[in-house]
């Protein structure tokens, strides 16, 4: 075969290649991010200090570029965070917590080990957790402790809600810190009304059905 045939063939199927795998780089700088969500924030719960990457991406948007959604491409936002431990002390992170007020509506929770960076940390478990007003989104480390120098797979949770912030708490231990992070915007009255009324209207269709 001619070589240089031979070379510009190779460099379309890695071109091709390239655009199959999703962006291998931190939330804060993924540009298939919603713009003006990609961001990072720092973190020092006294015993333990580093820094939180978050964005929030439209679910279809998150897809294309390759990124796993637990809703199954359910859920028209997409809420992503990972988490760095900065090896400044030994502590390790045992749990990361998004305050998310349940009017928000969040749908479904996850992880992705396809997105972030590589050679990331699983978490133990995460869930939902209620606590008056607020739905929680917790994900713990107590099994496969996050340990210095160390970061995160993706943490994920969708919503039909657009972006806004809230805060959110990292633990090592009974340590822990409070710091601001992008999550879904608090619907106004009207529209929690309009809501209510959609999902009212969806469980008498199943119910029906």
């Amino acid at each position: 075969m001619n070589k240089p045939l031979f070379i510009i063939m190779l460099a379309a199927v890695i071109g091709v290649s390239a655009q199959a795998l999703p962006v291998r780089v931190s939330l804060d700088q993924d540009p298939a991010a919603i713009a003006g969500t990609a961001n990072w924030t720092t973190y020092n719960t006294g015993v333990s200090s580093g820094e939180i990457a978050y964005a929030a991406y439209t679910s279809a948007a998150y897809v294309a570029s390759g990124g796993y959604t637990p809703s199954g491409g359910w859920g028209n936002f997409i809420y992503a965070y990972e988490i760095f431990n900065s090896g400044r002390s030994p502590q390790n992170i045992s749990a990361f917590t998004v305050n998310i007020l349940a009017s928000t509506l969040p749908g479904k929770i996850g992880i992705d080990t396809a997105r972030g960076l590589d050679n990331s940390v699983m978490t133990s478990g995460y869930s939902f957790v209620t606590d008056g007003i607020y739905k929680k989104a917790v994900y713990r480390f107590e099994n496969d402790p996050l340990g210095p120098e160390l970061h995160s797979v993706v943490l994920l949770f969708t919503s039909d809600i657009a972006p806004s912030t809230t805060t959110a708490r990292i633990f090592s231990g009974h340590y822990y810190d409070t710091v601001s992070v992008v999550a879904p915007h608090v619907p106004e009255p009207a529209t929690m009304t309009l809501l209510a009324v959609g999902a009212f209207a969806a469980l008498r269709r199943k119910l029906s059905a």
